[in-house]
């Protein structure tokens, strides 16, 4: 803490000595200056808001008559300024605050804010961290020990309420924090509840189609093209390969298909697989926006390309009128993956962000996009395993998926893929 003083009024300061004063006035400014440190007190208890508490403890110091000025600045821990607060000045704090964004307010003993009259200025601290600076200009007796001991508690006073709002956002973040990892947990649950849920019906119900084909098949084979049933035989052949093709999605989803992991370049599977979707869809266009140093990864090229082809095709179920489809790659790690419902492992990834400005979907929808036989489409339009198929290839090569949406503004969805440990760059 420190003491700042008027170059011009120092020598007529410390000349009085109270000689001309009455012990009456003395007693009068004191009272206004305890007065001053009650205001604030009680404005510290019910205050939690930093920059409503600096406002209000400049405005008690003016209010009870006690100084003519006040100014609080909070710095940062290499002297930048964070935010201000005053009363009594205007905008004669204005130059103030222009030397404070340009760091030039290094020795606060040189400033003297109002010219004519003292001004004692103090380190805001706490437990030896430093918030900022607290300034006055009392309207008496500013060389008076019992009044500089006086704002000395105001200063110790604010430093003590800024700790204890550092402490209460702190908890507020940890408690956000808990609940993060909380829904995080369910939802990892939810999802492995549903897969192993998924992958036992998938492997059943492959039992029972594969019993089936075995019997169409001989049949047919003893079954001429032109008997009435051969027909009837082949259309329940045609039904059990459908079946078969839902059991994959299914298995894909419990992460127990069958992978053939490869080095695969990741912006050649993006080019290759949108030009097909560009030739089907004329109605879309194409935006691409490839890394040129992107990672490699590893992995069933034919695995990654269904999921890709998938989120192609939500997207042009959900532009029925065209659309834009925006296509990206890039290389990020772990720590650029915060805010997810997921937690990453530590590492490089690659990136990869399929956009479209479609109809989009309410958070209610996009809380259950993942989940097996969910669709937004209609039973008699999707079967609701297109995102749950592409959420477990995804998982299964180690990586996360995400999606965003809102009504009305598309929908966005983020894969992140582990970067090959060889890092091999592709091309564009």
């Amino acid at each position: 803490m420190q003491l700042v003083q008027s170059r011009k009024q120092t020598a007529e300061l410390e000349v009085q000595e109270l000689e001309g004063e009455q012990p009456l006035e003395r007693i009068k400014h004191i009272n206004d200056v305890l007065r001053a440190i009650c205001a604030v007190n009680k404005l510290i208890m019910r205050e939690n808001d930093r920059g409503k508490l600096l406002k209000g403890v400049c405005k008690c110091l003016i209010d009870t008559r006690c100084c003519y000025n006040a100014w609080i600045v909070l710095l940062d821990e290499s002297g930048g300024l964070v935010t201000t607060a005053e009363a009594g000045l205007g905008k004669d704090f204005l130059p103030v605050i222009e030397q404070l964004k340009r760091g030039e307010l290094t020795d606060c003993s040189a400033m003297t804010l109002d010219s004519g009259r003292g001004t004692m200025t103090l380190q805001v601290e706490h437990d030896g961290k430093v918030y900022g600076l607290f300034s006055v200009c009392p309207r008496d007796f500013v060389t008076d020990e019992e009044e500089q001991a006086l704002f000395r508690e105001v200063a110790l006073d604010i430093g003590f309420a800024l700790h204890s709002i550092d402490l209460e956002e702190e908890r507020k973040r940890a408690q956000e924090e808990k609940k993060k990892l909380e829904s995080q947990l369910k939802y990892a649950q939810r999802i492995k509840a549903l897969g192993t849920l998924a992958g036992g019906v998938a492997h059943n119900f492959n039992n029972i189609l594969t019993v089936i084909q075995g019997n169409t098949s001989l049949m047919l084979f003893n079954t001429h093209p032109t008997h009435p049933h051969y027909e009837r035989l082949r259309n329940i052949e045609k039904s059990v390969q459908r079946g078969a093709k839902l059991t994959s999605h299914l298995l894909g989803y419990a992460r127990e298909g069958k992978y053939k992991v490869k080095p695969i370049n990741m912006n050649q599977v993006l080019k290759e697989t949108s030009d097909a979707f560009g030739e089907t869809k004329k109605d879309i266009r194409l935006h691409r926006d490839l890394a040129g140093d992107l990672w490699g990864i590893e992995g069933d090229q034919g695995q990654i390309e269904q999921v890709l082809l998938n989120l192609y095709a939500n997207a042009a179920d959900a532009m029925p009128a065209g659309g834009e489809l925006f296509l990206k790659t890039m290389n990020v790690t772990h720590e650029d993956m915060g805010g997810k419902p997921f937690r990453a492992k530590p590492g490089n990834y690659v990136f990869l962000a399929v956009s479209d400005t479609g109809t989009g979907m309410d958070e209610e929808a996009l809380e259950r996009i993942f989940d097996p036989f969910f669709t937004t489409k209609g039973l008699a339009k999707g079967t609701g395993l297109g995102l749950a198929s592409a959420y477990g290839i995804i998982k299964a090569h180690g990586g996360y998926i995400d999606a965003d949406s809102e009504k009305g503004h598309g929908t966005s969805f983020e894969i992140y893929l582990p970067a090959s440990e060889k890092n091999e760059r592709n091309q564009p």
